[in-house]
Parts: C-alpha cells; structure tokens; sequence
C-alpha cells in the first residue's frame, strides 16, 4: 500500500497487491530511456547508491524526490502510482 506520512513525507516502497513496487517502476523507466543509474544519478543530484536502494525497495522517496527523479525521466510522478491492471 502507498502511503505518506505527511505532504513531503517518504512514500512507501513496498509492493502491494495491485502493482510493482515504485521502485520496480523508476527502474523500468529508466531502463527504457536507455539511462544508467549513473547518468540518473548525474541529472538528479542523487547518490547512485541511493537511486539503486530506491529502486530495489530498500529506500522510500520522498515527494521531493519523486518529483527530481520524474522530471530527469520526464514521466509525471502519476505514471508510478498507476494500477497497471486497470482499464
């Protein structure tokens, strides 16, 4: 389940029943956009240690970082909380 603590509180980044876990989203991304952790890491400002936690569900973003992270992969933060078995 995704949840927030408070508006710029960490967000979850466990799987729940209803999709991957954003984590599984943001890699999935940006392996499509041919990036590597590091060039994320170059465009956001973030640790490449950090984005690799983020991704493997050991670390929860931030909105704020959600936010950093979206915008260098140009997708809206609304792409990782799509049930991907809707419509």
């Amino acid at each position: 389940m995704v949840t927030t603590n408070k508006i710029d509180g960490p967000i979850r980044a466990m799987k729940d029943n209803n999709g991957p876990a954003i984590g599984e989203v943001i890699r999935r991304i940006r392996k499509e956009a041919a990036l590597t952790i590091d060039n994320l890491a170059a465009e956001t400002g973030l640790s490449r240690a950090y984005i690799s936690q983020v991704e493997n569900s050991k670390a929860a973003p931030s909105l704020q970082t959600i936010r950093r992270l979206c915008r260098a992969l140009k997708v809206s933060p609304a792409l990782l909380f799509e049930d991907p078995h809707a419509g």
